[in-house]
């Protein structure tokens, strides 16, 4: 069955939340992009959903996006999208994202040439390892005192994070982290009273915390201060909240280990590619 929705209003969030129940933070993306067109941030262009027996597909294309998502993902539920999507019409630059599995299949199958963005992986904790304090770092939150410094390491998070391809303009970026510093949402981590590493928290609306941008300075790798500052900053959330959540870079090995000695556990994975028909 196919339901077709030109509107995205309660009803529509009704039917998307009983579909992937209590698996919110595996639909972060999906419920942000819907939040968006609900609050007339962005324009939607087409949304809809496919349900068989004991397996759906969501399909939700906003302005440089179209996001699927599925559960027990069919070769039905390919030929729907065959038969809804034209891809040739979409232009360089423009995002396919969603279950790793579905787009796996647009890249075999819709027969133009993508190039990979950004492969997620999802973790959350509700228990931490045992880590040991190192009484050399001082942990806490940021001061406006760091607002430079830190500017300066955010920028250089996003050129590492996608591979010089989301660069960010330092002015615009000092902006946002004023804010943030403001609302006690970076951490960062201090030896010698040095800089070393930074670490900002994301409020979602599902009242589950989520770790958002996680750097150590370039020449402080491989030194215990990413793992020291992420052990603190989840032990300190997991005081007032249920669990915690993570986004990673597959490709990141570095930080996956980090992640995963601390006790972060992979729930979920996405794919994103961009469409470069050159």
């Amino acid at each position: 069955m196919i339901e077709e929705f030109d509107i995205i209003d309660q009803d529509y969030i009704a039917r998307v939340k009983h579909l992937v129940g209590d698996n919110f933070f595996q639909h972060y993306y999906l419920i942000d992009a819907i939040n968006r067109v609900m609050n007339g941030h962005t324009e939607l262009f087409d949304a809809f959903i496919v349900t068989e027996e004991n397996s759906w597909l969501i399909g939700f294309w906003i302005k440089g996006n179209y996001m699927f998502y599925s559960k027990n993902f069919s070769g039905k539920q390919m030929q729907v999208i065959k038969k809804r999507v034209n891809f040739k019409l979409f232009q360089n630059g423009f995002h396919f994202f969603g279950s790793k599995e579905v787009i796996e299949k647009i890249e075999k199958e819709s027969e133009i040439f993508y190039e990979p963005f950004k492969n997620r992986l999802y973790y959350t904790c509700d228990i931490l390892n045992y880590y040991p304090d190192n009484p050399l770092f001082v942990i806490k939150q940021a001061e406006h005192k760091d607002l430079e410094e830190l500017t300066i390491m955010a920028c250089e998070y996003f050129e590492d994070e996608y591979n010089g391809k989301n660069n960010k303009d330092f002015n615009q970026m000092k902006v946002g982290v004023n804010e943030q510093i403001a609302l006690g949402k970076i951490w960062v981590l201090k030896k010698d009273n040095i800089l070393k590493s930074m670490c900002s928290i994301i409020s979602t609306s599902m009242n589950i915390p989520m770790i958002g941008s996680f750097f150590t300075k370039r020449d402080a790798r491989n030194l215990g201060f990413g793992k020291g500052l992420l052990f603190k900053v989840t032990e300190n959330l997991l005081r007032n909240h249920s669990q915690c959540w993570l986004l990673a870079d597959q490709s990141n090995l570095g930080s996956i280990k980090v992640f995963e000695d601390v006790g972060y556990k992979c729930i979920y994975k996405t794919k994103d590619v961009i469409v470069n028909n050159r």
